[in-house]
C-alpha cells in the first residue's frame, strides 16, 4: 500500500507544481500592480500612519508566508 500511496501522489505532484507556481506568479503581480497604483496615488498619510500601514503590510505578509508554508 505505502508504494501505491507514493505512486498516486507523484502522479499529481507536476499538477500542483504547476498550480503552486500559477498562484504565486498571480500574489506577485497583484503585489506589482498595488505597488504601482501606490506610488502614483495622492495620499496624504503621516509619517506615524504609514509606518502603521507598513507594520499592518508586514504582519499580513508574515501571515501569508505561515499559510503557505502549511499547504
Amino acid at each position: 500500500m505505502p508504494a501505491l500511496q507514493s505512486h498516486c501522489t507523484k502522479l499529481t505532484e507536476k499538477g500542483r507544481l504547476a498550480n503552486g507556481r500559477k498562484f504565486l506568479t498571480s500574489v506577485s503581480q497583484l503585489c506589482n500592480s498595488l505597488n504601482l497604483w501606490s506610488s502614483g496615488a495622492s495620499v496624504n498619510l503621516s509619517a506615524a500612519e504609514k509606518d502603521r500601514e507598513v507594520q499592518r503590510l508586514d504582519r499580513k505578509f508574515t501571515d501569508l508566508d505561515r499559510k503557505l508554508d502549511r499547504v
